[in-house]
């Protein structure tokens, strides 16, 4: 899912060959946060495309694979996160 989120930015993002692209994972006992920022442009909307396309997929797996996502427009570019969380309480010795 990470890869996907750096293929989008660098594919449909507007970034330049030269323009840098940050990579953020943030782990814990409850889940792990990713976040690509970088690029000018808003990624494509995460619909599905049609039944038997062979790409444009990506952000529409994204969204069903997370627990969480979402895409925001900053002074520092276009950042797209996905989070995927374990439920509270899931045996780490952590309360529900």
């Amino acid at each position: 899912m990470a890869t996907e989120l750096v293929t989008n930015a660098v594919r449909h993002g507007g970034l330049a060959r030269s323009e840098a692209l940050d990579v953020v994972a943030e782990g814990s006992p409850r889940g792990v946060r990713v976040e690509v920022i970088g690029g000018r442009r808003p990624f494509p909307a995460p619909e599905p495309p049609p039944h038997l396309a062979t790409s444009g997929w990506g952000l529409y797996l994204v969204g069903r694979l997370s627990t969480r996502w979402g895409m925001f427009r900053g002074g520092n570019g276009t950042s797209v996160w996905f989070e995927i969380g374990s439920p509270a309480g899931s045996g780490r010795g952590e309360p529900g």
